[in-house]
């Protein structure tokens, strides 16, 4: 009993259990032999690096000894390269034969030795020697050991520069932020590659604004041949280009600065702008005299205002938004603005870039459009013969800008004014000579707008009366009497 218990208790793997297991397995197995072949190939990598410095450092002593003047059969056969962009080309043989290197095994097979007839190093001269008296030699070089061969090894020369150079505009000098053809008070950055057929890499670019007369020379790093340079100036829109020289002093074909990504033929506007907008200011002038006017100063006709920004001009030019007590008015964002009613108005300026604005001060705009209107003239002969003296009551309705004054003018007479003649109603001075005539009446407010003219019939005559003859006229009948005398 007992035994068949325990038989029945016994459990096997099931068929899920043992592919789970071979799957762990293979996931395992998988993982180490990536290690081990990433392992094996790091180490590869690293042994060729060795030989490549070994290679470089023969180099360097061969032609330290030409520097310091050591008279040898190497410095005798290899000139140094003196002027700025010289080469040499040395190969691997005849630093061995000048035993200033042992012949290099192959990492990878022990057996066998790099290939010394077409291994080298490709020395150049980054010094200006008329201005250093130093040389800044630098090494480029090729290793050629069974099927490995280094990044600058190349089986054959091209003497006929066919290679592009590539520029790109971004942001930031990592060249990770693109440019965007937008306005900017930021530096920014030209990014120079080259891709073609280059001999040994890229010893310098030139770059210049389209068009210039002369380029500006930009050396590349050792072993390196993509450039960043900064542009940092302040600039109208600009097209900039870029042509390389390979380390063979082959030119290759100019390219222009463009959006990464782009395939603009004709290259991208540089747009920097770092002036600094200090202030704004207006000025203003009467719409049809085109006098100036001052601020507070009553105008009878619109004000045309100026925006005026210190500097005058920036590369990238100047937005406006003007406003009106307050408020920005819709649609008024050029440089001038007409006023045409009575307000304080200001403006703000914003560069083109976006990052700046300054706004103006305000400027109280009075306007006063409207004719004054004499609404009655209180004569109190109602135009009747008196021979008292009597004054006039004009009425009138006020302008904006009020009276100024009153004046009146009989038919042959010119204008005269009526002094502190400002309110309404004006009581003038009084009529006192003798007339039988019409005196005309207007009214100007402060700012010229003149009343039309009214006018009312003045009869005074003052004349005293010291006797009186009458006569009397009579007609005589046949008797000779008087007849209908009257």
């Amino acid at each position: 009993m007992k035994g068949g218990n325990m038989k029945r208790n016994q459990k096997g793997f099931t068929l899920v259990e043992i592919v789970a297991v071979f799957t762990i397995l293979a996931i395992i197995f998988g993982i180490a032999v990536f290690s081990i072949f990433g392992y094996l190939n790091k180490g590869r990598t690293s042994a060729y690096d060795i030989a490549e410095k070994s290679l470089e450092s023969s180099a360097s002593a061969a032609f330290g000894d030409c520097i310091t003047g050591t008279e040898n059969e190497f410095c005798s056969k290899y000139e140094l390269p003196k002027d700025k962009y010289d080469f040499q080309l040395v190969y691997l043989d005849e630093l061995i034969e000048e035993e200033y290197i042992e012949p290099i095994k192959d990492p990878e097979d022990s057996s066998k030795y790099c290939d010394m007839e077409k291994s080298y190093v490709y020395i150049t001269n980054r010094a200006d020697m008329e201005t250093s008296k130093n040389y800044d030699l630098q090494y480029k070089i090729c290793l050629v050991c069974g099927d490995y061969q280094s990044d600058y090894c190349q089986e054959e020369l091209n003497l006929a520069g066919n290679f592009d150079s590539i520029c790109e505009i971004y942001y930031d000098e990592t060249a990770t932020t693109p440019y965007d053809g937008a306005w900017t008070d930021q530096n920014l950055y030209l990014k120079f590659t080259s891709t073609g057929e280059i001999n040994l890499g890229i010893a310098r670019y030139e770059y210049q604004i389209k068009d210039a007369s002369s380029w500006t020379n930009i050396d590349t790093p050792q072993n390196q041949d993509t450039v960043t340079v900064k542009i940092t100036n302040t600039t109208d829109e600009k097209y900039y280009q870029v042509r390389g020289y390979d380390d063979f002093k082959q030119l290759g074909r100019i390219g222009v600065c463009k959006l990464p990504g782009t395939e603009d033929s004709s290259g991208t506007i540089i747009k920097i702008d770092k002036e600094k907008l200090n202030s704004a200011s207006i000025t203003a002038k009467r719409e049809t005299a085109g006098t100036t006017i001052s601020s507070g100063t009553w105008s009878n006709q619109n004000i045309i205002l100026t925006a005026v920004g210190n500097p005058t001009s920036v590369p990238s030019g100047y937005t406006y938004q003007w406003y009106k007590d307050g408020s920005a008015i819709s649609g008024a964002t050029s440089k001038t603005y007409t006023a045409t009613s009575t307000g304080l108005y200001k403006v703000k300026i914003t560069t083109g870039v976006g990052t700046q604005n300054v706004t103006s001060s305000e400027f109280n705009a009075k306007i006063d459009k409207v004719k004054p209107v004499i609404t009655k003239i209180d004569n109190p002969t109602n135009e009747n013969w008196t021979d008292q003296n009597f004054a006039l009551t004009i009425t009138v309705t006020e302008t904006e800008s009020m009276i100024d004054y009153y004046q009146y003018k009989y038919e042959n007479t010119d204008w005269k004014k009526y002094a502190n003649s400002t309110t309404s109603p004006f009581t003038t001075t009084d009529f006192e000579n003798e007339r039988n005539e019409y005196v005309y009446i207007q009214v100007v407010d402060k700012v010229g707008n003149k009343s039309e003219i009214a006018k009312t019939m003045i009869k005074i005559d003052k004349t005293d009366i010291a006797s009186v003859t009458v006569t009397r006229k009579c007609c005589f009948n046949r008797n000779n009497k008087p007849n209908n005398c009257n």
